[in-house]
């Protein structure tokens, strides 16, 4: 509650303050100090709350780290399902889905939001396209390192 000038003072001559000066300053000092603890703590609930984003952003999802790699890059037909969701050709499964939506950021913060299994598992992946399905890891790498950034960087751990 603000209180105004014209509220402390009585009567119609209005020439004796009810309150003075001293009470206006205490009103408004009361007010100031309620206003100060509310914005207080909408800005803690604001740090809080953006603490559990990005303390939940720290790693992705491993909802998908049980999928057996080797059963995929030894099955051409699902291979070639999940190049042709990549390169945005044919439909995605789950899985296809959210590692489109993850790989350019994994290839940008060099994976380091990725779990151990889907470290080694991309790894995995690398070396077998890179030997045995050389013409689609060139489009994929068009696709998702146009400028050649990533490249040298992943060709030298593989």
């Amino acid at each position: 509650m603000r209180y105004d000038w014209a509220d402390l003072h009585e009567g119609p001559c209005e020439s004796s303050p009810k309150f003075g000066f001293v009470a206006l300053v205490v009103a408004q000092f009361e007010v100031n100090r309620t206003e100060m603890k509310s914005t207080f703590c909408c800005l803690a609930l604001l740090v809080v709350y953006l603490a559990v984003i990005v303390t939940a952003q720290k790693s992705y999802t491993n909802k998908f780290d049980t999928v057996d790699v080797d059963s995929v890059l030894s099955n051409d037909r699902i291979l070639t399902n999940y190049i042709r969701c990549l390169m945005e050709k044919g439909p995605c499964t789950p899985e296809g889905r959210e590692l489109k939506k993850l790989l350019p950021d994994a290839l940008k913060s060099e994976c380091t939001k990725c779990t151990d299994v889907q470290k080694k598992n991309s790894q995995k992946v690398i070396n077998f396209l890179r030997a045995n399905r050389p013409g689609e890891w060139k489009l994929l790498l068009n696709k998702y390192d146009p400028s050649g950034d990533y490249r040298a960087k992943y060709e030298k751990q593989a």
